[in-house]
């Protein structure tokens, strides 16, 4: 049976933070500690021996066509790909100047971006799905990081300042998994940037976690 809140004797499993109550083994983080941020740059267009190849130089309106960029505003050669930022793929892309927030991950084993975009590479210890589908719901929070100017710009110094709610590894692939299978089985190129919240459930030792990644509410009970 379901509970709708949390039961007294597991408070201890649970602590209060800047994001609400969040289960006791979650990190408050920064943005910083979770990767490497990258902020891209754009090789010389007066030298054409840089344009024209097979690589992606990935632009801000390259972002928020789906989690993965398929597109890009321009190609690079190796040439221009050696002079520019190079990324791996399932970086975690996102736009910094202007329309500060859109999103996308990159598909390829080499890329780049200009300088619009920050990229974050994920280490080791950290999902990247999970890190993009917890940036999309966060989109209010990097607005406020924005330097507020004619054209509103999230730098690479605010960016990575950034706090975040981290779980372990095996809870970022196991919610991260979710909400890809979501995505996958409704075809949701548009679905996922246009629903509101989405709730799901994640079971541990005998005991189910549920979410909801708008509030970042979670409910516990016990299986059986």
């Amino acid at each position: 049976m379901k509970t709708n809140s949390i039961d007294q004797s597991k408070a201890n499993d649970y602590k209060e933070t800047e994001f609400g109550t969040i289960p006791s083994t979650w990190e408050v983080v920064s943005i910083g500690s979770i990767g490497k941020v990258v902020t891209g740059s754009t090789p010389s267009t007066k030298k054409s021996e840089y344009y024209g190849g097979p690589y992606k130089l990935i632009s801000p309106s390259d972002l928020d066509n789906g989690k993965y960029v398929s597109t890009a505003h321009n190609w690079l050669t190796k040439a221009g790909l050696k002079v520019a930022r190079i990324l791996p793929k399932d970086s975690v892309l996102v736009g910094c100047i202007g329309n500060v927030g859109k999103l996308g991950m990159t598909s390829d084993e080499k890329s780049a971006t200009n300088q619009q975009i920050n990229a974050i590479v994920c280490s080791s210890h950290v999902d990247a799905d999970f890190i993009f589908y917890l940036l999309y719901h966060s989109r209010d929070r990097l607005n406020k990081y924005a330097r507020k100017t004619t054209v509103p710009i999230l730098n690479k110094t605010n960016f990575e300042k950034i706090t975040v709610p981290l779980p372990r590894l095996k809870e970022q692939k196991q919610i991260a998994s979710v909400l890809n299978t979501l995505q996958e089985a409704t075809h949701c190129v548009n679905i996922g940037w246009d629903t509101p919240s989405l709730e799901f459930s994640v079971e541990f030792e005998g005991e189910e976690e549920h979410h909801d990644t708008k509030t970042g509410r979670q409910t516990e009970a016990k299986r059986g």
